[in-house]
This record gives structure tokens, C-alpha cells and sequence, in this order.
């Protein structure tokens, strides 16, 4: 790793903040006219941009595994926003922990892995061999 590239640890804030954005702004896509797999879209943009930030601020070393690692991060945070949101502002009378959350925990997780993985074979850094 070259010395003006930092550990994923210090790139977990940009992380969370794009994660955050990006749950507000799924949250107000979900409100426009256009609904179904239109809204996907929304995922697709803020982990592609996420990971552009990362990309050309130099926050990260974008190796395989930093970018499953930064994109999982970044989908679940984006997931749990839309989440409280459902719960807590459109639906606050539903129950936030069921038996059902971890379900559905683990149903985001292997979607949030899905699409990291998706988005790391989408970015991956070919090697020049000496």
C-alpha cells in the first residue's frame, strides 16, 4: 500500500455519510411518481459514486476485498435509514425488533455483499507486471 492511500478504517466516514445521503435520497425517490425497479437505481448510484469519492480522494486502496468491505458498509447503513424510516415515521404503531429483523438483517447483508461483490469485480485494479 503506497503512503497517500489510508486504511478502510478511515474511510468508514465517508462510508456513513454517503450511506446516510443515500438512504434520505432513497427515501425521496420513493415518494416520486416513478416506483419499481426505477428505485434500484438509487442503490446502484450512490455505491458507484460512494466508491468514486473514495477512488479520487485516495481514501482507500481499492483492492477487492476494501471495496466488498466499503460498499457493504455503505448498503446496509443506506438500507437501515430506509428502514427507520418505515418503521418510525411512516409506521411508528409496527414493532422495529421482531423475531422477523434478523431475517431480514441477514436478507440485506446478502444483498449488500451481493452488490459490493458486483461493484468490486465492476472496479477491479489490473496489475501491471513488471
Amino acid at each position: 500500500m503506497s503512503h497517500n492511500k489510508i486504511k478502510i478504517k478511515q474511510a468508514l466516514p465517508v462510508a456513513i455519510i454517503c450511506g446516510i445521503l443515500g438512504g434520505l435520497l432513497f427515501i425521496y425517490t420513493k415518494g416520486l411518481p416513478i416506483k419499481g425497479y426505477y428505485s434500484i437505481l438509487t442503490y446502484v448510484t450512490v455505491l458507484i459514486g460512494s466508491t468514486l469519492i473514495v477512488k479520487y480522494q485516495n481514501k482507500m486502496e481499492l483492492n477487492f476485498l476494501n471495496i466488498i468491505s466499503f460498499g457493504t458498509v455503505v448498503f446496509m447503513i443506506m438500507s437501515y435509514v430506509e428502514r427507520a424510516n418505515f418503521y418510525f415515521v411512516q409506521y411508528p404503531e409496527r414493532d422495529f425488533f421482531t423475531y422477523n429483523s434478523l431475517f431480514t438483517f441477514l436478507m440485506i447483508l446478502g444483498f449488500a455483499v451481493f452488490s459490493s461483490l458486483i461493484l468490486a469485480i465492476l472496479f477491479r485494479v489490473k496489475r501491471k507486471s513488471i
